[in-house]
C-alpha cells in the first residue's frame, strides 16, 4: 500500500492495523499534521454517507514511491490529489503494470488520467457526477457505456443491492447481487474493489474478479463491524 499518514496518535493506529493485516506498508508515507479521515454518517436502513477530511493525503508524494517488483495491477482512488493519480497512472502505464480508478469520493475527473485506466469502476452516484447528469432514473447500463467511450478500458457501475453493470469490448455484462441481511453498508465499496482487485490481478477475467468482489462485499456488510477484519478468501469462496 502507498499513501499518506500524519504524525498524530491515528498514524499510530493506521500503521499498525496494515501490520496486523500482513500489508507491506514501506511506501506509506509520514508526514506533520493530521492523518486524513472519512467521518461515516449511517442511516438506519444500512445505507451512508461520508465526509472526508484529507489531512496527510494532501501532503503525499508519488514520485517518492517505488512499485514493487513483483506489482500486478495499480489501484486508484479518489482520496489522493488528482495530480497524484495522474503521476502514478503514467508510470504504472509506462512499465506495462493495468492501472484501475474507483473513482470515490465522487469528484471530477482528468480525461488524460481517464485515458490511462484499464479499469474504471464507480457506483450509480458517482458516474451521475461524471456524466452530469441527475442520479435519479440514470440508467446504468447506459452509464456505463458512456463511460467507457472516454477510457481505454472497461468500466463497472456498481448498483448495491441491484448488482452492477460491466461494460468492456466484448458488451455489457449484468451481475445480480447475493442477497444478504445488511448490518451497514459503509465500507462496501473498499471491500468490493479490494476483492475485484486481487482476484482481477491473478488473472481471473474481469465478470468472475467482479464476482469475487461481490461477494466480499456481501460478506462486508452483513457482519458486525469488528468482525469485518477476519474475512479470509475462503470466507468469501463460501458466498460466492
Amino acid at each position: 500500500m502507498a499513501g499518506a499518514v500524519g504524525s498524530d496518535e491515528a498514524a499510530i493506529i493506521l500503521r499498525a492495523a496494515l501490520d496486523a493485516s500482513g500489508v507491506r506498508r514501506a511506501a506509506v508515507q509520514t508526514h506533520p499534521g493530521p492523518s486524513g479521515m472519512s467521518v461515516a454518517i449511517s442511516l438506519p436502513d444500512g445505507s451512508y454517507g461520508a465526509v472526508i477530511v484529507s489531512g496527510a493525503n494532501l501532503l503525499f508524494r508519488p514520485e517518492a514511491v517505488v512499485f514493487p517488483k513483483d506489482c500486478s495491477l495499480l489501484l486508484l482512488q479518489s482520496e489522493l490529489p488528482e495530480a497524484a493519480n495522474l503521476h502514478l497512472a503514467r508510470r504504472a502505464r509506462s512499465a506495462g503494470i493495468p492501472v484501475v480508478l474507483n473513482a470515490a469520493p465522487a469528484r471530477a475527473v482528468a480525461a488524460e488520467l481517464l485515458a490511462l485506466i484499464d479499469l474504471l469502476v464507480v457506483n450509480r452516484g458517482e458516474a451521475a457526477d461524471l456524466l452530469a447528469l441527475p442520479e435519479a432514473g440514470l440508467d446504468p447500463a447506459q452509464a456505463a457505456t458512456d463511460l467507457a467511450s472516454r477510457t481505454t478500458g472497461a468500466v463497472i457501475v456498481t448498483l448495491g443491492g441491484d448488482g452492477l453493470v460491466i461494460a468492456e469490448a466484448r458488451g455489457l455484462v449484468r451481475q445480480a447481487a447475493r442477497p444478504v441481511r445488511v448490518l451497514s453498508t459503509h465500507g462496501a465499496g473498499d471491500a468490493f474493489i479490494g476483492g475485484l482487485g486481487a482476484e482481477w490481478a491473478r488473472g481471473a477475467p474481469l465478470a468472475k474478479a467482479a464476482a469475487f468482489g461481490q461477494a466480499a462485499a456481501a460478506l462486508h456488510v452483513s457482519l458486525p463491524p469488528d468482525a469485518r477484519g477476519g474475512v479470509t478468501e475462503a470466507d468469501i469462496l463460501a458466498v460466492a
